[in-house]
């Protein structure tokens, strides 16, 4: 079973504008691959044209949950001092 991720992801407007030219389908499939990516954790099987345009996607995707991961533990860490 693939990892529970975060429901919630920040939607770059930049995606938006590097999208805005392919044709609408693409956009589709690489809108839901993105929302399925966050909501699962699993990459979908992509057409080639999509599977590009999601690739760079992809990476901004990651590091903004390793950042919120990083985040969530200097947190709690934080909590666990101030337990103390």
């Amino acid at each position: 079973m693939a990892k529970k991720r975060k429901d919630t992801f920040v939607f770059r407007i930049a995606w938006q504008e590097v999208l805005r030219d392919y044709p609408a389908e693409v956009r589709l499939e690489v809108y839901d691959a993105m929302i399925e990516y966050v909501a699962s954790g699993t990459l979908p099987k992509l057409k080639p044209l999509a599977n590009m345009a999601f690739s760079f996607i992809k990476r901004d995707i990651d590091a903004d949950e390793a950042r919120y991961a990083e985040t969530v533990a200097k947190r709690a860490e934080a909590g666990r001092k101030g337990m103390k």
